[in-house]
């Protein structure tokens, strides 16, 4: 009977340091691979590195310091129309396009009809996680907090971020054409060399934000408040502290 009761005491402990160490749940984990859909699971610390998460469902889901460099969230053929289309809209503003405007913006509506475009991140918890390189084209990342998150060189375009916590956010030569982040948090965030051109920064919280060189052109800034932000020429603005 003792030599069974150690077995199990001992059992007991592993899986509670597991569970301390690791963070995430192996259950959630082995569902996200099976069914792509984990609503609200607990997936802190895990490495997704690896796996195939386009058309996820992560709504509300734990991934608080989680390895998800270099995933492709988005369906790659879509992706390819959607950063043609915001190139388009780009050389069109300069007066240089190239593409046929009509065409390509009916492909990525006749597309975007198939829930399974991209992934559904809506209220996750992000924090700390580590998204260098990923690709969350049209992502859906409304209220998400991705607050201390690496997302550099990440593709944002045409991803909705309305209200994400973006604080202290490295977003280092990130593409976001014509994202939408109004309402966003990203005081301290490093935006340096980001492409945001044509994007929705209304009503965004920009306090000690670095967009030094960034691109910032047709950008959306009515209602932004900005103190002791730093702009794409290094100058400074104070006007909201």
């Amino acid at each position: 009977v003792l030599p069974m009761m150690k077995f199990l005491m001992l059992s007991l402990v592993f899986t509670l340091l597991a569970n301390h160490v690791f963070g995430f749940k192996q259950a959630d984990l082995d569902k996200l691979k099976r069914t792509k859909e984990c609503v609200s699971c607990d997936l802190s610390e895990a490495d997704l590195s690896q796996f195939d998460l386009k058309g996820a469902n992560l709504k509300s889901a734990n991934l608080q310091g989680a390895n998800l460099k270099r995933v492709v969230f988005a369906n790659e053929t879509l992706v390819k129309i959607i950063n043609e289309w915001a190139d388009e809209r780009k050389k069109r503003a300069r007066g240089r396009a190239n593409l046929t405007y009509d065409q390509i913006k009916n492909l990525i509506v006749s597309m975007k009809k198939d829930e399974k475009f991209s992934v559904n991140l809506e209220d996750a918890d992000l924090t700390m996680a580590n998204l260098k390189n990923a690709n969350l084209t049209g992502a859906n990342l409304e209220s998400a907090k991705l607050n201390g998150a690496q997302l550099t060189d990440a593709k944002l375009s045409y991803s909705r971020l309305q209200s994400a916590d973006l604080k202290g956010t490295n977003l280092f030569k990130a593409r976001l054409l014509f994202a939408d982040l109004g309402s966003a948090d990203l005081r301290q965030s490093n935006l340096e060399q980001a492409d945001l051109f044509g994007a929705n920064l209304k009503s965004s919280k920009l306090a000690s934000a670095n967009l030094r060189n960034a691109e910032i052109e047709q950008v959306n800034f009515e209602g932004a408040r900005f103190c002791n932000t730093v702009m794409p020429d290094e100058q400074r603005i104070f006007k909201d502290c």
